[in-house]
């Protein structure tokens, strides 16, 4: 039976977490932090439960003398605290802690973060390179978090502080169980780790929380664009493999502060990127949000939110068209075309073609004009488009090969650029090839 120490100065808390947790757990209270120091030098328990608001000690003072010696450095610590301010939460994070809860207790959600945290712990120090490798292990959670906090306290570091949250994680964790939730965030993990491990540090945060910082003096575009192909990969790679029977879809959501403009330190930034998040919770999730935005941007992000992509277009060839996050109205538009395709016997390549660098409403539909006389005009008979977003195509392209669809692309993107004769404004595409299933 695994063992938990609790520490509050206040009995009755005490007493209201042990009726919770005592079928379950070995239990350990103590009323103060000198007591918890003194219950570890006898016993190393698997758990902390930690009362940040003590007297003589706080909570915060007792976790850096747990932190400080070798012996209890590694046990897992999550804090509790009556306060409903963000200023402790963002503190304890920054600190190490792997979890934060608010009393009163709620007894299913005590239940479930301590289950979720013990489950973690426990299997790291059976298999400590795989759950290394996975991304979410409490080892490389204190490194990276360690890191990610040097850059942001960092005075001449640049770059972008990123908060993300999985929409919908804790429905299926609590449905589904903790191995469920385990697969997402594993998955989730190496998402991340694909996109941009080579210029930013990733750390799981507890729960359905990642935190990333990307460094380097770079355009919002760059971080626009590695956002969406998160977004993107996120609800392929997980959707993709959840049972038919889940009723729940996962999506992530993201809020960004960039420093140094939005602050210096990581307190202020953690600040502003998670008031980014909750604009982006607020409108309805599977977006991103930057704290200093302009009016265009917030409707850049708007737009994009509805545009699709080649992943999620796999995904309706793969017959799953009802398991995609917020099914927006580009991919109903999407899914019909495909649906009369499906009985194809040859591959059909896909293209999806987009511009993201205009800057008014005007000048928008100039550009929406012109890409409809380019695509329309550059196709063969049996080919097909749609127009997916306000600035955005889906072409299927039959009976050619992957190098005669990109030349195809290629083609239709310089005589869109020849045309508008600006050279700040660029159609992307994406493509790929996809066999449809056969009945």
């Amino acid at each position: 039976m695994k063992s938990i120490l609790m520490v509050d100065d206040v009995a009755v808390n005490l007493k209201c977490a042990e009726e919770i947790l005592k079928d379950k757990y070995e239990l350990t209270s103590v009323k103060s932090g000198k007591g918890a120091l003194a219950a570890l030098k006898r016993h190393c328990p698997d758990l902390i439960l930690l009362d940040i608001n003590m007297p003589e000690m706080n909570g915060f003072e007792v976790f850096e003398r747990i932190k400080a010696e070798p012996k209890t450095a590694n046990i897992p610590v999550v804090f509790v605290t009556a306060e409903s301010n963000r200023e402790a939460e963002i503190k304890s994070i920054a600190m190490g802690a792997v979890g934060f809860i608010r009393k009163p207790y709620d007894p299913e959600t005590l239940s479930r973060r301590v289950e979720k945290v013990l489950t973690i712990y426990h299997r790291e120090m059976e298999s400590p390179e795989e759950a290394r490798q996975d991304g979410i292990s409490y080892e490389l959670r204190q490194e990276n978090l360690k890191e990610i906090t040097a850059k942001a306290d960092a005075s001449l570091t640049e770059g972008y502080f990123i908060l993300m949250n999985m929409d919908n994680f804790r429905q299926i964790n609590s449905a589904y169980g903790a191995a469920a939730g385990d697969d997402i965030l594993t998955k989730t993990a190496a998402v991340l780790k694909e996109e941009v491990a080579e210029t930013g540090c990733i750390c799981h945060i507890g729960g359905d929380a990642f935190l990333m910082f990307i460094e380097g003096k770079m355009e919002r575009d760059y971080i626009r664009t590695v956002i969406r192909r998160i977004i993107a990969g996120v609800e392929f790679e997980i959707n993709e493999s959840l049972p038919e029977e889940y009723k729940v879809t996962v999506s992530l959501s993201a809020g960004i502060a960039e420093k140094p403009q939005d602050g210096n330190n990581f307190k202020v930034l953690y600040e502003r990127a998670d008031k980014a998040l909750y604009y982006v919770k607020q409108g309805g999730k599977r977006s991103y949000h930057f704290y200093n935005s302009d009016a265009e941007e917030i409707q850049q992000a708007s737009d994009e939110k509805n545009m699709i992509n080649v992943l999620q277009l796999q995904r309706l060839f793969r017959g799953r068209e009802n398991a995609i996050a917020d099914q927006q109205e580009s991919l109903k538009k999407a899914s019909r075309m495909v649906l009369r395709y499906w009985n194809s016997k040859t591959p059909i390549q896909l293209i999806i073609f987009y511009i993201t660098d205009s800057h008014s409403l005007t000048e928008d539909a100039l550009l929406e004009k012109k890409l409809k006389e380019v695509v329309s005009g550059s196709l063969r008979k049996g080919d097909a488009a749609v127009k997916c977003g306000r600035l955005q195509y889906l072409v299927m392209l039959q009976n050619v090969s992957g190098e005669n669809a990109d030349m195809v692309a290629r083609r239709i993107k310089k005589k869109f650029e020849e045309s508008i004769e600006d050279s700040v404004i660029l159609l992307q595409y994406e493509m790929n090839s996809v066999l449809p299933q056969q009945k």
